[in-house]
């Protein structure tokens, strides 16, 4: 019975063995997914679906960011739903040019500050992720008239921490620039351009990063800032007061 015993175990510690080493030589031969793969495609509807298909085939540039940072599911929605004055924000308070407007067929309107001009689509808006679709252009001191189309798929998700209550976001964007420099000169040029498409992803998502940091953290210092600057709406100021009430850190306890 001891013999039998014995085999059974070996036996299925056998088992357990080659079960395992096939699990890792699965998982070691197994294809990662390219990032336009990865890229929630399928939930893009409407006219823009083609488009943004078309150059995720063909793209130029593929920057991926993950952070971590204090704020709440409430913030993200009051500015998702109101970029424009999001955008008035950011101005008044001082942590980016970002000019943001309603434009034509649902479309908005942007203009970063630093050379890029164009307009954009959310051609997705669901729980915890946003897609966006946008063209536009960009003039600068050496570089002008760089035509171009973008893709960012934004998810976020709120966690308790060691911290306390943080969002969690993911950001995934795809660039095709539309060369039109003389040929001679794109491959000279492709460095800049690179450099150039990464700082702008850099500057906006750090100034959307402060802005929801500070009304989280101190909606009161952010009210009394935005009155200071004359650049937001009275009515626009006593809906923010009454969304987010004084105190500090009233907009990470009252999160709802």
């Amino acid at each position: 019975m001891g013999r039998g015993f014995s085999r059974w175990r070996w036996s299925r510690a056998g088992v357990l063995a080659l079960a395992a080493g096939c699990a890792a030589a699965l998982a070691a031969g197994a294809k990662e997914p390219s990032p336009e793969e990865r890229f929630p495609i399928r939930l893009i509807q409407g006219e823009k679906t083609e488009a943004a298909r078309f150059f995720l085939e063909d793209y130029t540039l593929f920057r991926e960011r993950r952070t971590e940072f204090r704020s709440t599911l409430k913030v993200y929605a009051y500015l998702f739903a109101r970029l424009p004055l999001a955008s008035d924000m950011i101005r008044a308070l001082k942590i980016g040019k970002h000019k943001i407007t309603e434009g034509p067929d649902g479309a908005y309107l942007i203009d970063t500050g630093s050379g890029v001009t164009g307009r954009f689509w959310i051609v997705h808006s669901g729980k915890g992720r946003k897609v966006i679709y946008g063209e536009g252009g960009y003039s600068g001191w050496l570089i002008r008239n760089l035509g171009g189309r973008a893709s960012f798929a934004i998810a976020y998700t709120p966690a308790r921490t060691d911290r306390g209550l943080v969002m969690k976001n993911h950001l995934m964007v795809f660039v095709k620039v539309d060369n039109v420099i003389v040929d001679f000169l794109i491959k000279s040029l492709d460095w800049m351009i690179r450099l150039l498409v990464r700082a702008q992803i850099s500057q906006a998502s750090s100034a959307a990063q402060k802005l929801t940091e500070a009304i989280a953290r101190e909606p009161e210092k952010v009210y009394e800032r935005l009155e200071k600057s004359l650049r937001i709406p009275t009515s626009a100021l006593k809906a923010f007061r009454a969304r987010f009430p004084g105190g500090r850190n009233k907009g990470l306890k009252n999160s709802d």
